[in-house]
């Protein structure tokens, strides 16, 4: 009787052991997850992207065409810009209609319109763009006697490449965030002078 019991013992502890036994819960393979999360529009947790602002548009006007190739190539490879050119201004203001641009640069010294007379007319369209006068003269030989050019910002040509498409990207920049933050306000008292800006 010992001996079977003991037996009997013996046997059943493997059956209470697989009635017992925890279920050990599945754990989602992560490659199926995210199969599963691209699929259904939804990015897996964690993995959010930051939102990437549009590329700030601009017409860029100059009569040099390799000024125009320099300052695209310069320009666009911030990721920041999107930079289209025209060799003229009228050539220019057949491409501001129909194009959102939110700058315009423009060189001073052109055969046909000076970069300032230009600019003016484009003030005079009325659109809200930020305009830009980039030119190798400098502030005084072109803004003579004080004369407030419809510029938003001035920025002088230096010769070193880089670092001059460097300050223009840089200006441009900051014309766009500060018109357009200025855009959502509402002046006090009549409209303020844009400021002109030496770089």
């Amino acid at each position: 009787m010992l001996s079977g019991s003991t037996s009997a013992r013996w046997s059943a502890r493997p059956i209470l052991a697989a009635w017992h036994k925890p279920k050990v819960p599945e754990i989602p393979d992560s490659e199926a997850m995210n199969k599963r999360s691209v699929g259904s529009g939804r990015s897996p947790a964690g993995s959010q992207e930051p939102e990437i602002p549009p590329p700030i548009r601009v017409l860029y006007v100059d009569d040099e065409p390799d000024q125009l190739v320099l300052c695209k190539y310069f320009l666009e490879q911030t990721g920041v810009f999107e930079v289209d050119t025209a060799e003229s201004p009228k050539a220019a203001f057949g491409m501001i209609h129909g194009n959102s641009y939110r700058a315009i640069v423009s060189d001073y010294q052109m055969p046909d319109m000076n970069g300032l007379e230009f600019l003016r007319r484009v003030k005079g369209m009325g659109i809200g763009v930020c305009s830009i006068l980039f030119t190798s003269f400098r502030r005084d030989q072109v803004l003579s006697g004080g004369i407030h050019a419809p510029v938003d910002f001035f920025v002088q040509k230096t010769g070193d490449a880089r670092a001059q498409y460097d300050d223009l990207g840089q200006v441009v920049r900051d014309a766009v965030t500060v018109r357009e933050k200025l855009s959502h306000l509402k002046p006090a008292r009549g409209s303020a002078e844009p400021e002109q800006k030496d770089v």
